[in-house]
């Protein structure tokens, strides 16, 4: 069993990768450089070499369908959070955090500029389609609100596991960033 964060940045996913490997589960989270991306968009990828090594990885948007043939029986999170409160938090995000390529900008949101109107329209289809992928297979997918409390009893519950006697992880919660 793979574990997938198919949550989109900014809804809980370092906190996820935190918590999963808490669980004892080895995750990486947010591996999408500029050559990973070119990688697995060349016919030349394979997965698996990445698998070989993890057992799952978090912040991975877009990509569950793919994830999903390819590893039957795994299980998927969908981190998720109040749209309005999204779209501050990426709105910050986006304007001072220039780590990320322009190529995984591109791949997620479908832009390499911030709109907002876009990218509010991007989160909440996004949402519906993983909802749809899932809807006659409840068991694989979890939508975590982690922004808004959720934690150990929904997530262990899901992977089967017992809650850990630590509190759950809130990684980046109330970053102060600046806009510029």
């Amino acid at each position: 069993m793979k574990i997938f964060g198919i949550g989109m940045s900014k809804t809980g996913t370092t906190s996820l990768t935190s918590a999963l490997k808490i669980l004892k589960f080895n995750v990486i989270h947010h591996p999408w450089n500029s050559q990973f991306m070119r990688q697995f968009d060349s016919q030349n990828f394979n997965i698996d070499k990445l698998f070989f090594i993890y057992d799952g990885i978090t912040e991975c948007p877009f990509y569950f369908e793919d994830f999903d043939k390819q590893y039957p029986n795994s299980k998927f999170i969908l981190t998720y959070r109040d749209p309005q409160k999204w779209l501050r938090s990426i709105e910050r995000w986006y304007a001072n955090d220039h780590k990320y390529s322009k190529e995984f900008r591109i791949a997620v949101f479908g832009r390499y500029k911030f709109n907002k109107k876009h990218f509010l329209q991007t989160y909440l289809d996004y949402k519906k389609k993983v909802l749809h992928y899932f809807k006659h297979r409840s068991s694989d997918l979890l939508i975590l609100k982690i922004c808004h409390g959720e934690g150990w009893d929904k997530l262990c519950r899901f992977l089967n596991k017992p809650n850990p006697p630590v509190n759950f992880p809130h990684k980046n919660k109330n970053k102060k960033i600046l806009i510029l």
